[in-house]
């Protein structure tokens, strides 16, 4: 099957073909590191189309790494259908290839697919989500809910009750409502860098505007575009290209290399000047701290 390239804006991915619980954002932002190279890309998504909504029904996951890298198009391969036909087929991705299903997931699939084949058998359902038998029976038994007895005989009819002597509720006091307690106030959600530390209050504005890399890198990616598809124009005859194209890819180098990814581990990124390893910044790059930070340091930040 021979694929092309569909506009992110074209896809859907609210119309029930999605399988996952949810979605890991760091294998997006992995994903999407690798999509800062303007030549690589991933292997094509699946999409069922009804000549109306392009349907997402296998990669998720490559989806918002496109996005997060901005990138406007991605490889697919399309096949025509209905929006029940993706939603059967998306019960069955992810079993042999991708990120790994999780229990919730495997679970979720399973029910998608009873709610579509009502009349399916344990055995046709576990071979299309490519679970045990087992897994399915047990949903399956979950999902019925017993019916109430029905009552064989006519119930007891109550004894009267006794006349009661009527009191003027003007004399009654009137109950009061308990005060409502005030509401708990929760918890502010916890931020934290690629490897699970919690951001320190004293950087945390740095750390939200580390998307401002993107920005620049995908700056430098159209440009390195654009050199390339204007090369061979007489306008540029007189110009290193070259030279140009290598001086872009040692920017997006060092922009990838400095971006921060990890709270510093030896100045626990309470902004030492005196910190060598993170220049006084509170943070590291990806490869700095894969490369140079030793392991028992690693298992202490």
């Amino acid at each position: 099957m021979d694929s092309t390239k569909l506009p992110l804006s074209s896809l859907r991915i609210d119309g029930g073909t999605q399988q996952r619980v949810a979605i890991d954002t760091q294998v997006v932002h992995d994903y999407s590191e690798l999509l800062q190279d303007a030549d690589f890309d991933f292997p094509p998504i699946s999409v069922i189309s009804d000549s109306t909504n392009n349907f997402v029904v296998d990669g998720i996951h490559r989806f918002f790494a496109y996005q997060e890298a901005c990138r406007d198009v991605i490889p697919a391969y399309i096949k025509a259908g209905t929006q029940e036909q993706a939603q059967w087929e998306s019960c069955a991705v992810n079993a042999n290839h991708g990120l790994r299903r999780t229990k919730e997931d495997r679970q979720k699939a399973v029910l998608t697919a009873i709610q579509l084949r009502p009349l399916a058998t344990v055995r046709e359902i576990s071979e299309h989500c490519k679970v045990s038998k087992s897994h399915v029976q047990r949903i399956m038994q979950e999902q019925v809910k017993p019916e109430p007895p029905v009552p064989t005989s006519r119930p007891p009819v109550p004894p009267p009750m006794p006349k009661q002597t009527a009191v003027s509720t003007a004399t009654l006091p009137m109950p009061s409502s308990p005060p409502m307690p005030p509401p708990i106030p929760l918890p502010p959600p916890k931020i934290t860098d690629a490897v699970g530390n919690e951001i320190p209050p004293e950087v945390l504005s740095v750390w939200q505007e580390r998307n401002k890399y993107n920005e620049i890198l995908h700056c430098f990616v159209e440009a390195e575009q654009l050199l390339k598809e204007y090369s061979a124009l007489q306008v540029f005859s007189g110009t290193d290209i070259n030279m140009l194209l290598l001086a872009i890819g040692n920017c997006k180098r060092e922009l990838r290399m400095t971006e921060p990814y990890v709270v510093c581990p030896y100045c626990q990124g309470l902004l030492n000047e005196t910190c060598k390893p993170c220049k006084g910044r509170g943070f590291m790059g990806k490869h700095l701290y894969q490369t140079c930070v030793p392991g028992e340091l690693k298992k202490c930040n």
